[in-house]
């Protein structure tokens, strides 16, 4: 689903680029409350019924591989192989429409190009270069802020910690039936909230809603630690986690490095940068419910404060570095982000001389005193 979203984040228009990736993040999502639906006992979850379930897996995975082989290749991937113009012409009018400007497409997507000197840039190279390394790691950081977040945990253990906190079995099930259709109109507004007001504002807000549910989860296993019993008060914390958390997800807080990614690294960066980061994702996933598997039972309402320290340490993060990004050429946000690490670079320089100048001042009055 990684490469899909990259792929079309190539060939949409600057104007829909976060728009289109994010859509594919509402699309899934549908997709998996049809097919949790269609699972339910009294549907195809049965045993008499359950083979009509499967083919309708079956039939979305060959819609999915015929959809796939019909699609032509982006063509700012054709314009970094040196693709005929022609051809590539053609694809762009596809995607950006008949009567867009191709030829300043092609353009950008030729400065884009030589931001860097090859085809395929490597780690090394990307770090070399000030701009793009500091664009590299805002696409880490945000593959590892949404598996080291509460949301794995509950992904995880969401029924167990309900009825922990006071619920029945069929209580939370009905719960998370209720939960999921807050989720619905969450994740049909995102793609448009993510162009209207931009990707900072989503991920900032996110962000927060999973500092508040670490403070839930906290708070409430922390009262069962203490009194040795679920109450209303525990009940209350669940069923608003639960709400957020659900919100959360269906914001699209595991899409975020994608949209990054998209929007700030040339396209002979994208493919590895995409996969270390996808590697970086899933060993943060592993690295969390172990985590939390191994060590709930032994530290009690303890084991959510690492959690919270990271989400809090994300928050600062993307506040502090993260730029908006929104309906701009790749090259407009690169020249962006080396705009402001030269400032950063420049008021550093210019402390550590305002500093020595005032270190040599101060020897010079003293030397003056002595004398």
């Amino acid at each position: 689903m990684g490469v899909l979203k990259m792929y079309v984040s190539e060939c949409a228009p600057n104007a829909i680029r976060g728009f289109s990736v994010s859509s594919i993040t509402t699309m899934t999502l549908l997709g998996d409350l049809t097919l949790g639906f269609l699972a339910l006992v009294n549907v195809f979850g049965n045993e008499q019924s359950w083979h009509f379930a499967a083919l309708g897996y079956l039939i979305w995975t060959l819609i999915y591989l015929v959809l796939g082989s019909i699609l032509p290749e982006s063509p700012k991937f054709k314009r970094l192989k040196n693709a005929p113009i022609s051809t590539i012409e053609k694809t762009v009018r596809r995607f950006h429409g008949k009567n867009a400007n191709v030829h300043e497409v092609i353009e950008e997507y030729d400065m884009e190009i030589h931001l860097t000197n090859s085809g395929h840039t490597t780690f090394l190279a990307l770090f070399k270069d000030p701009a793009l390394r500091d664009s590299l790691l805002l696409a880490f950081v945000g593959a590892l802020s949404s598996p080291l977040s509460p949301n794995l945990i509950l992904m995880v253990s969401n029924i167990q910690l309900k009825m922990r906190f006071g619920m029945t079995n069929a209580f939370a099930v009905g719960l998370d039936t209720i939960a999921g259709f807050f989720a619905i109109p969450t994740a049909l507004l995102v793609p448009f909230a993510i162009e209207k007001f931009g990707r900072r504002p989503i991920i900032l807000l996110t962000i927060s809603c999973n500092v508040v549910i670490c403070i839930l989860l906290f708070v409430a296993q922390l009262w069962i630690d203490l009194t040795g019993r679920a109450n209303t008060f525990t009940m209350i914390c669940s069923v608003v986690l639960s709400i957020l958390d659900y919100i959360t997800v269906s914001a699209g807080v595991g899409l975020f490095f994608i949209v990054i990614i998209a929007d700030l690294l040339p396209a002979s960066a994208k493919a590895a940068t995409t996969q270390a980061a996808i590697l970086a994702n899933s060993f943060g996933t592993i690295l969390t419910s172990l985590y939390f598997g191994g060590f709930e039972q032994r530290f009690g309402a303890a084991i959510h404060l690492p959690i919270l320290l990271l989400q809090i340490f994300f928050l600062v993060f993307f506040a502090r570095n993260l730029p908006e990004t929104k309906q701009r050429p790749v090259y407009e946000n690169y020249v962006q982000i080396k705009s402001r690490t030269n400032s950063v670079v420049s008021s550093r320089v210019r402390s550590r001389l305002h500093t020595a100048s005032s270190v040599k001042k101060y020897g010079s009055l003293s030397e003056n005193s002595v004398c």
